[in-house]
């Protein structure tokens, strides 16, 4: 992958890259906002985990069954995601906010063992539930047997 250090990141699809490829504030500018987000909507952080670790997530999309970060929690809260923005200090939706911008990054299907984007957002999630940053990361490891 391409050395992203130093680049402006704005709108960029970021998708299928590795974290370590990415300037250390990007991934902060966009964890600072995940989490400001998820302190204010921490009783439905745990859902937000569940859609994630299940690959129920679609950084491009507000509404519907597979939904971004404030589209997730709205549906959590059993709420529209106007009213979730409105309970957020100084927050609209959009992709200005980093924290969509990281959401934009996970695509439907895309599990945290296969997407950098969406095991860290899980990573977020821990920490905001005040669990081991790994919980629900554990991946079983698949045995390939070859045939002789």
């Amino acid at each position: 992958g391409a050395d992203l250090y130093g680049a402006d990141l704005y709108g960029a699809d970021l998708y299928g890259q590795t974290l370590d490829k990415l300037p250390r504030a990007f991934i902060e500018a966009c964890s600072r906002d995940i989490l400001f987000i998820m302190e204010h909507l921490k009783a439905e952080v745990p859902f937000l985990k569940e859609k994630l670790l299940a690959g129920e997530v679609d950084g491009s999309q507000y509404e519907g069954d597979c939904a971004c970060l404030v589209g997730s929690l709205a549906k959590g809260k059993e709420t529209s995601v106007a009213n979730v923005c409105s309970t957020i200090p100084y927050y609209t939706k959009g992709t200005h906010n980093p924290g969509e911008q990281w959401f934009l990054n996970i695509h439907e299907g895309d599990m945290p063992a296969d997407n950098a984007f969406s095991k860290h957002a899980v990573s977020l999630c821990n920490q905001v539930l005040g669990l081991p940053l790994e919980d629900g990361l554990k991946v079983v490891a698949k045995i390939e047997v070859k045939e002789a």
